[in-house]
This record gives structure tokens, sequence and C-alpha cells, in this order.
């Protein structure tokens, strides 16, 4: 029996590289696809963003590329659930995520929707915006606009509604640091987020404006694959309702649980997460009852050997499909061969330093204040640490570093303190001999 299904599309911060090699070696379809976005990089002077997706290979990248870095992932992994049968009820996107949907939907171009998310960012930059933040909120909506409104500062304003207990508010630097130092006195963990501006917020009128007369010209049509928008709060289904969402990206706050709860209601009950890393997925389990099941494609680098069987159990009576749907996968996506790690010693900072950094990755994908993780606490036993999300916050980790990814026979979360994650990373970054990638 088919499962109806949404495909959710994720923003910028699923950007990890080095992680389509296996996926896209040997089919020429994923490498014209990339082949399209590198053009646009060429049209702005760029390098190509395929390489650093693909090899991890520095080409020259820019902060730019994480603009088109989760994008080009989200359409590989949307053409691989496409080649193997999964349909989608539904396309839905997160911030700029929804231009993703759009282009899988069929309503814009891989060009052009990598051209829409240039000019989004060049507007930006050209608009010389009051200098803004954005912060994650562990509260629901409600409780944050009266925080908001305690500060009293009118920048402030929800820009992401995620789920029952997380809030993004963006606005004036100065602001959002008032309302931080609020957070803490009142027990509410709260996270900067590693993005610099005040997105989804009018304080952003000036760029949206430049973004509108830029990509004013860029042909658009009616989805072919129904898209729900969490910024326009409905289904855009003619060109001028594409255009009416292109136009209010920067502005427009992001509904996104009111999104996951309109397509519980309507039937669906399986989400994919097309986008590296771990983020929607965690939403949805956070947003919806029980049994709904989400699945993210492409949780962290270690992880492409393992899409086939993750896109096995969207396929069709995927538990009866056993072997034969995962043989299905295996041909489409070739098993990556066994990659050496390279020999060679990765510069750390200074022991205080590496823990500083740690207990900051750890905050922020767990979304705790800093001072709770302490050195030596048990992120398992006294932080209710998932081993899931430990092993989000240490890939992250690698990635920061530029540490080679361990061998199977480490088991991250066999590292039960910071303390020891620090040791862990200061073993990765000295010379190894012949470790497998696990």
């Amino acid at each position: 029996m088919r499962r109806p299904c949404a495909w959710i599309f994720p923003g910028p911060g699923a950007h990890l590289v080095g992680t389509l090699g296996p996926l896209v070696d040997g089919n020429a379809k994923y490498r014209a696809l990339l082949h399209d976005v590198d053009e646009v990089c060429g049209e702005l002077g760029w390098g190509p963003v395929s390489p650093l997706l693909v090899t991890g290979e520095d080409t020259g990248e820019r902060p730019e590329h994480l603009w088109l870095g989760f994008y080009a992932t989200s359409l590989v992994l949307a053409n691989i659930l496409t080649d193997s049968g999964v349909r989608a009820e539904v396309c839905v996107g997160h911030s700029s995520g929804e231009v993703t949907a759009l282009v899988a939907a069929g309503a814009l171009s891989v060009a052009d929707g990598a051209r829409v998310l240039c000019e989004r960012m060049k507007a930006v930059g050209a608009a010389g915006s009051v200098p803004g933040r954005m912060l994650a909120v562990n509260a629901n909506v409600r409780r944050v606009r009266h925080m908001c409104g305690a500060v009293g500062d009118r920048s402030l304003a929800v820009a992401v509604d995620n789920g029952p207990r997380q809030v993004v508010v963006s606005g004036r630097t100065e602001a959002i640091d008032l309302l931080r130092r609020l957070a803490d006195a009142i027990d509410v963990p709260a996270v900067l987020l590693d993005i610099p501006g005040a997105y989804h917020n009018p304080m952003f009128d000036a760029a949206a404006d430049r973004f509108v007369e830029a990509t004013a010209g860029i042909p658009l049509r009616r989805p072919a694959t129904p898209v729900y928008s969490p910024q326009l709060g409905r289904y855009p289904r003619t060109g001028a309702d594409v255009r009416e969402l292109l136009d209010g990206l920067l502005v427009r706050p992001v509904g996104f649980r009111e999104a996951l709860t309109a397509l519980y209601d309507e039937g669906i009950e399986t989400f994919a997460e097309c986008g590296a890393r771990t983020m929607a997925s965690d939403l949805v389990t956070a947003a919806l009852p029980a049994g709904v099941r989400a699945v993210s494609l492409l949780p962290d680098r270690t992880a492409a050997r393992q899409v086939r069987e993750r896109v096995a159990e969207l396929l069709p009576d995927a538990p009866a499909a056993g072997l034969n749907g995962r043989e299905t996968m295996a041909n489409l996506v070739p098993a990556p061969p066994a990659v050496q790690l390279p020999v060679g010693t990765v510069a750390l900072p200074a022991r205080d330093e590496l823990v500083a950094r740690i207990r900051q990755v750890y905050a922020e994908v767990l979304q705790y204040p800093v001072d709770v993780l302490e050195e030596d606490a048990e992120l398992e036993a006294d932080l209710g640490v998932s081993s899931l999300k430990h092993t989000q916050a240490f890939v992250r980790l690698l990635d920061l570093f530029g540490l080679p990814t361990p061998g199977a026979e480490i088991r991250v979360y066999s590292y039960r303190t910071v303390g020891q994650v620090a040791e862990l990373l200061q073993q990765l970054a000295t010379p190894q001999d012949s470790h497998a990638m696990g």
C-alpha cells in the first residue's frame, strides 16, 4: 500500500561538504544537475560548487556557496527519490528551502532556482540593512511573543515558528542581545544562530525590493506537484502564486509548525527530509503525534552509503519489500569503496579553547544553554542527550575542524562527556596508519 509522503526541503543549514560523491558517480543526470548549478556560479564569477559537495575539494569556496550547496544537495536527493519510485504527495520547504521545493515541483528550472537564491543573497548585501541577528528560543510562540514585548524593541519579530518548543526571533543585534539575556534570566534555553542578518523580518524591506526587481524576469510555472508554503500558509497553485511567494521570501515569517499540522490533518504521516544533516525531521517529530515517520536521507557525512536503505523505507509496502527494495536502490546508488583516513596531523586549538568550542557546538545542536554543558557532565545520564543528537554534534565538530571520519570501530556515543569528546578529537587529529571510514 502506498503511504502518502511529503518531501521536506530544509534551508542553508543543510549544507555538508564531500557527501555527494557516492550518490552522483556514474549518474549523468545528477552530474548534469550539478553542472546547471555550477554554471550559475560561473555567471557570478565564482568557482563551481559541485567539487566541494562531491569530493570536499576546495575550489576557492566562497561563503555564498552555502546558499547553493544545500540547494544542490536537496535536488540530488529528490531525484534519487523519484528514480527509486518514491512519489511526493506534496513538497514543502523551510525558509529558503521553499525555492528548492518549487524547483522539485516543476515551477522553476534548476538554473533559475539557483539564480533566485543568488539574487536573494545579493539583495541582502546590496541593501545595507541595519545589523541584525536571529535567536532560537525553546518556548512556544505565545510565550516568545510576550518575551519580545517585554524587551520592548519594535525590530523584534517571530521569524520562524518551528514547533511547540522552538521559535526563532529576528531583530536588531542589540535587541536580540537583550532578548537572550531575558531568556537566561527566566531559564528559557536560547541559542544565537550563526546567521548574520534578521531574515523573515520587515527590517529587510529594502533588500526585498531589490530582490523583487532582480528576479522579475525569471519565468515561473504552475507547480506540477503540489507545494505547501509555510510562508503563504497555503498551496501556491498558479504562476502568480509562485511570484507572490518568491517576492516575500526575505520578509514573511515561516509558519513551519502550522504547515506540518495542516499536512498531517490532510493525511500525511510520512515525511522525507531531502537535505544533509537532520534538521526538519526533528521538527516533524516534535510537532506531530507519535507514529508519524520522519526519514532523514543524509543525516551526516558518513551516511551516503545508507541512502539506499533509507529510501527503501519509503517505498510502497516497505516492510514487505525486504531485500527487493534494497536491491533496487543498490542498482541506483552503488556502494562507495572503503576510503582510508589521511595520514597527517590536523591543528586543533589549545585544550581549553577546544573544550569551549565543543560546548558551543553541542549547545547549538541540543538547544541547551552553554553553561549546563560542563566538561565532566554525563551527556546521556545527566543531560538526556540521545545518541542521534550526540552524533549530529560530533559530525559538526568534524566539519568545523576538518577532521577525518573515525572508523567503524569507534562508537561516538561511548564518549560520554565533553572532556572525552575532546580527547577523541585530539586522537583523530594525530597521524593515523590505516583505519577505514565507518
